[in-house]
């Protein structure tokens, strides 16, 4: 996946937002494109596994990010791709070990949202994910629990709007807040892609300002462009 940013700004200036520290915003704002590649598990085709990916800098290829999953044996056998599911991530020194978190984020599925993964004609149907500031663990300090962790620290969330987009598969990009509705931006990805066509074709999503009017900026991806590659020998 390839996404293009807007140009970086100061570090300092990169988030009004106090939870975002200055090392994360410094990581932020200093790269454009970034690619996301997902590591190839050898037993994955077998059980299903955690996912991991790592966060390229587009230009340099430098490994900025490690993204680990966090997810229950269980659900993730059985309900993939809609089981709950956090996801830590972490920055990368040089050598590729890992620093300090950046950011958590958690995506609510089964089997608490059971009807994920079909038809969205209420709030039950529709994916949501949580991002938050950092590291982020349970109260009881254990890690995962999707659905359970502690909003102080959420800086946005994205989720599925009612009827799902209609034709255009369709995510809303919210404000900071976990309970406003605020819409700032919106993903909005091609009207056939998936399944076989993702062996031959490239499927960009563009991400959109939202004006306050609550109508699309006429700019195709004037934010961002979310590309999902085609597979390159055989890698994911």
């Amino acid at each position: 996946h390839r996404s293009p940013l807007p140009p970086p700004r100061d570090a300092g200036s990169m988030d009004a937002v106090p939870l975002i520290d200055a090392q994360t915003a410094a990581i932020l704002g200093s790269v454009q494109k970034y690619t996301v590649q997902q590591h190839v598990k050898i037993f994955d085709n077998c059980v299903e596994q955690p996912n991991t990916y790592t966060i390229y800098n587009f230009e340099t290829q430098q490994a900025l990010i490690r993204v680990e999953e966090q997810s229950e044996c269980c659900t993730r056998c059985f309900c993939a791709p809609d089981h709950s599911v956090v996801l830590q991530f972490n920055a990368l020194d040089p050598a590729g070990n890992a620093m300090f978190p950046v950011i958590t984020m958690e995506r609510e599925g089964c089997c608490s949202k059971p009807c994920l993964g079909g038809f969205v004609c209420m709030d039950c149907c529709a994916n949501e994910a949580f991002i938050h500031a950092g590291s982020v663990v349970q109260a009881d300090g254990k890690p995962g629990g999707a659905g359970k962790l502690p909003r102080d620290r959420v800086i946005g969330r994205a989720k599925v709007p009612i009827l799902g987009g209609g034709l255009t598969p369709t995510i809303q990009v919210m404000d900071r807040t976990p309970t406003a509705d605020y819409e700032f931006a919106r993903v909005q990805g091609p009207t056939l892609f998936g399944g076989c066509s993702e062996l031959c074709c490239d499927q960009p999503f563009a991400v959109k300002r939202v004006n306050k009017d609550g109508s699309l900026s006429v700019d195709v991806g004037n934010i961002a462009t979310i590309t999902k590659k085609k597979p390159n020998h055989g890698s994911r």
